[in-house]
């Protein structure tokens, strides 16, 4: 399943892939990566920004249906903007930034949950908590 958001202020195009499977989301990772893997220890990944064909900014995520929680759209929307802001526009992290990082990360959150919802996809909770050092 694929969503296509746009970010017209951007000029970008983020592409959000549920994979239905392990070998599904394998595939995609070596299709939009230049290291191929041969397992899986993700449940998404966010790949750097590129141009595509029209001229638009493009990034792409895949993250695995199984593993789809509240925790991992922010992780990878989280990814996503500092690609975009940090990464292309050179729009660091500081106090006089910090809004329209604030306001990106929530119109990506609400389109991809908007997305999902219209598609019938369940979002899990997590069942617990963990923190990785």
């Amino acid at each position: 399943m694929l969503l296509t958001i746009e970010i017209p202020t951007y000029r970008t195009i983020v592409t959000f892939r549920v994979c239905s499977s392990e070998k599904n989301l394998l595939k995609w990772n070596n299709k939009l990566s230049c290291h191929k893997d041969l397992t899986i220890d993700f449940n998404g990944r966010t790949f750097p920004p590129y141009i595509d064909i029209n001229g638009f900014n493009s990034i792409d995520v895949i993250v695995l249906k199984d593993k789809l929680t509240h925790g991992l759209v922010s992780h990878e929307v989280t990814h996503v903007v500092s690609y975009l802001l940090r990464d292309s526009l050179n729009i660091h992290l500081t106090e006089n930034s910090e809004e329209a990082y604030a306001y990106l990360i929530e119109y990506l959150v609400q389109c991809i949950y908007i997305g999902l919802r219209d598609r019938e996809v369940t979002i899990k909770c997590a069942d617990e908590l963990t923190i990785k050092e």
